[in-house]
């Protein structure tokens, strides 16, 4: 699953990142393994957020708070009414 591929990740390139810290030479190396870390975890937010709000049957919620972004009245639109919504 992506959860667990990501979290796998995360684990390995931390401990990559803490064997190589001490060296000045591997400073490089240590960025992009900091900057694997960071995308591994917001793969894994995006990942477990989708599935708190599929589990809550909010996702389509989302989606279409997405697509019309800030425009209007939320609640006017499909299945983002009050009553849909509780």
């Amino acid at each position: 699953s992506v959860e667990l591929g990501s979290v796998f990740l995360i684990n390995c390139f931390a401990l990559l990142r803490d064997v190589v810290v001490p060296y000045e030479f591997a400073e490089e190396v240590v960025k992009d393994l900091v900057a694997r870390i960071d995308a591994a975890a917001v793969k894994l937010a995006e990942a477990e957020t989708k599935t708190i709000l599929t589990r809550a049957n909010l996702q389509q919620a989302l989606v279409a708070l997405k697509q019309n972004g800030q425009r209007g009245n939320a609640a006017a639109l499909p299945g983002l009414d009050k009553e849909t919504l509780q």
